[in-house]
């Protein structure tokens, strides 16, 4: 089963039990995948778009509000074209040569109307699929906090020092 995202908008967000045949996404260009496989970002079965294939589903949305996008993609020179609505949001790409895992694209978008559509295009090369899972549209409204604290140590005078900390919130964060 996939790893489920709280307030996920998304009907199959990692076509779980669809068998490559989901109800809520509509479909254009080939299409492939796995069912029950190793190795999705969040579950067992998901798509992979053929060059210019993309996948698209509908969804309620609240006018005037932001929204935030994520998912998985796998394939070195990756490019996903991600549109809402009629609106080009942005392009996730992957380098060539780090194609040997999965990558998560994140992106926000304004919602206009009261149905959104969201929209995954494979823009690399022709031959070039792209696996995706794990898609997610949730609200923007969760304010940034940490979640996991940065772990203490010592090191000599003038060494360095890396501090890692786990954030969540919206919209996407850096720091």
């Amino acid at each position: 089963s996939a790893i489920a995202v709280p307030g996920n908008l998304l009907q199959e967000p990692s076509w779980e039990g669809t068998a490559l045949y989901p109800l809520y996404w509509g479909q254009s260009g080939e299409i492939g995948g796995v069912v029950n496989g190793r190795g999705g970002a969040d579950g067992i079965t998901f798509p992979v778009l053929g060059g210019e294939a993309q996948v698209w589903q509908d969804f309620s949305t609240v006018p005037g509000q932001n929204y935030a996008i994520r998912f998985a993609y796998f394939t070195g020179g990756a490019r996903v074209l991600v549109s809402w609505d009629d609106r080009d949001v942005g392009v996730a790409e992957i380098p060539p040569d780090e194609g040997s895992y999965w990558h998560w694209g994140s992106f926000t978008a304004y919602a206009s109307n009261t149905t959104s559509r969201i929209n995954f295009k494979n823009l690399g090369p022709m031959f070039a699929n792209v696996a995706m899972d794990g898609f997610s549209v949730t609200l923007s409204t969760d304010h940034p906090r940490i979640i996991t604290q940065p772990s203490p140590f010592s090191v000599v005078a003038g060494g360095s020092a890396a501090f890692i900390v786990g954030v969540a919130g919206s919209p996407t964060l850096s720091y």
